[in-house]
């Protein structure tokens, strides 16, 4: 199979178990709402993000040092031992500093919640290595299958427990998924390829923190944008809001996590064995046919945002309607952002990737330390037009560090972006003169079925060739799976 062919499949692979696992996770966290109250779900979901941010900058770009440099055993081995042993020493500390980290983000009953996530988040980790192993393989199918059993082994554990135990449940679920997938990944690896025991080196050790710590603090920054705002959402209104902006926050986050993210987790490896201009030549169909894919979902789900939380969370749970509304924004840049960050880590150019990030962090911050002050709503919608500016910042930084061409990344994403907007305003229409008045059971998938038969009809006439490629690479995948 050609490496075209191969990371085709891999992504549709990523994508069709990723919507499975993570669709999955996605309806456990909708089940705990049914047993949690806001305030309960706003003080464990403090202790997660404090756990996860702990361990995320602890990591030092390690994986992807191992797929781009193609690392001998030996090499992988003393990653995976500098990795582990920076991710130990967070988790210790975060369980020490429990306590004054949860009185300092308003949630003193996060701090019991800790030292379990601290545990989950530890055992995960081991399979980090072998993982970025197995993607520098190409073994993609393995990578998804494993991170969606994961899922399904956090959404049983934690909602069969919830009516017992409460919150605590979350934790449990989380030790659940991280020993499953640990176990999967581990056990199926090919153990010579990176369990090598040697002394870490010193030189080796400068190499690998000079390429992956600029990795490393992009994508803390980045993370910390991600998950950092729930902190501050805390701080400043209380773990109940925190609460609701959270379950928006992964709603809208749905488009991304559960499609393109597995897409973009096929490109490094793909990109990392093509010339620079052939990279170049593809970037902006990639963009395109993410846009292809990414956009009718975001764009879609901010349409029937009300119908949604209506039909799926109880009154107490009705404030996340129009952040999710909002929030579905921070996805229309990810296309051109995802690409062109890949290209520069491929090419080792990491620098700039961390300013980008960086920047995304301080947009975002920024948005809710100002109009976030005002309420939930103006916070979703400063964080909206921040990560909107971020998406342009990253097209200027690929066109003058990479020499890449930010009109044509722009004008390949405008077609699929028209057509779901005009989708979207169909479902609108349709949602304001038919369904406002009907249950939410039967509104809801009327709304998707316009929204769904609208873009189909709309992006064959506005994004004609885009969607025939888009086809053409799917009839590709399933022949190539048929003849395997």
């Amino acid at each position: 199979m050609s490496l075209g062919r191969k990371a085709a499949s891999g992504a549709a692979w990523n994508v069709v178990t990723g919507l499975g696992g993570r669709g999955v996770g996605l309806i456990a966290t909708l089940a705990l709402t049914r047993f949690l109250d806001p305030t309960e779900f706003g003080e464990v979901s403090v202790a997660v993000v404090t756990v996860l941010l702990a361990a995320r900058f602890a990591t030092t770009g390690l994986g992807p040092f191992v797929i781009a440099n193609r690392s001998p055993p030996a090499e992988v081995f003393q990653a995976f031992t500098l990795h582990i042993v920076l991710v130990g020493t967070a988790a210790l500390m975060v369980v020490a500093a429990r306590g004054p980290l949860s009185e300092t983000f308003g949630s003193p009953a996060a701090a019991q919640y800790i030292p379990g996530l601290a545990l989950a988040i530890f055992i995960m980790q081991l399979a980090h290595i072998p993982s970025a192993i197995m993607m520098r393989g190409l073994r993609f199918r393995f990578i998804a299958t494993s991170r969606a059993a994961g899922e399904v082994a956090y959404a049983v554990v934690s909602v069969a427990l919830a009516a017992f135990i409460g919150a605590a449940a979350i934790v449990v679920g989380n030790i659940a998924r991280a020993a499953l997938v640990a176990t999967v990944v581990i056990s199926g690896s090919d153990r010579r390829e990176w369990l090598h025991p040697v002394r870490l080196h010193l030189a080796t050790i400068r190499r690998m923190l000079r390429f992956g710590l600029p990795l490393s603090a992009s994508g803390a920054s980045g993370d910390l944008a991600a998950w950092g705002d729930k902190l501050l959402v805390s701080y400043l209104h209380g773990p109940g809001v925190m609460a609701q902006y959270k379950i928006a926050d992964s709603l809208a986050s749905t488009p991304t996590s559960n499609v393109v993210d597995y897409m973009v987790d096929v490109l490094l490896p793909s990109f990392s064995q093509m010339e620079t201009e052939e990279k170049r030549l593809l970037l902006p169909r990639t963009a395109a046919l993410m846009s292809l894919v990414l956009f009718p979902l975001a764009v879609g789900l901010a349409a029937v945002a009300p119908t949604v939380v209506r039909t799926l969370l109880d009154p107490r749970w009705a404030g996340v309607a129009p952040m999710l509304a909002l929030l579905c924004a921070m996805n229309l840049p990810h296309p051109i952002g995802w690409v062109v960050t890949t290209f520069l880590a491929s090419e080792k150019r990491t620098i700039p990737i961390m300013g980008v990030s960086v920047a995304r962090l301080i947009f975002v911050f920024g948005a809710i330390l100002t109009l976030g002050r005002a309420g939930p709503v103006w916070l979703c919608a400063g964080i909206a037009a921040a990560y909107l500016v971020y998406g342009v910042v990253t097209a200027v930084v690929g066109w003058r560090v990479g020499g890449l061409s930010a009109t044509a990344l722009l004008s390949a994403t405008a077609r699929p972006l028209l057509a779901s907007l005009l989708m979207g305003a169909a479902v609108l229409a349709f949602r304001t003169t038919i369904t406002s008045s009907m249950t939410g059971w039967i509104a809801l998938p009327l709304e998707i079925g316009v929204g769904g038969l609208a873009y189909v009809g709309l992006v064959f006439l506005v994004a004609r060739s885009t969607t025939l490629e888009l086809i053409r690479l799917t009839k590709a995948v399933i022949a190539s799976r048929g003849a395997a």
